[in-house]
């Protein structure tokens, strides 16, 4: 899976199940690696302005990095009801403009 940032020149990549990769679009070179998910990652996208990159997996879990790697990623979860520790799946992820 690969997904361009719209603002920046940069573009993210999965390439190990669970860990995302960080590519300069203009010279190929990886800028940094976001480690986290225990799953394969099934999708990404960039925020607006290419400054967060938001990340969903089949462990249960979406994420927000912080793609200059400043703050550690905002992971949300949310459990199934009446299945303590079942995560509910995550199959998408998006920002609002």
């Amino acid at each position: 899976m690969v997904r361009p940032s719209s603002s920046a020149a940069c573009g993210a990549i999965e390439a190990a199940p669970g860990d995302v990769h960080l590519y300069d679009t203009d010279g190929g070179r990886r800028i940094a690696t976001f480690p986290g998910h225990e799953d394969e990652i099934i999708s990404l996208e960039f925020d607006p302005r290419g400054a967060r990159l938001a990340s969903a997996a089949q462990d249960g879990t979406a994420r927000i990095w912080d793609v200059a790697g400043e703050r550690p990623p905002l992971t949300l979860t949310e459990e199934i009801p009446g299945q303590p520790g079942a995560l509910t799946p995550v199959v998408d992820v998006a920002f609002s403009p």
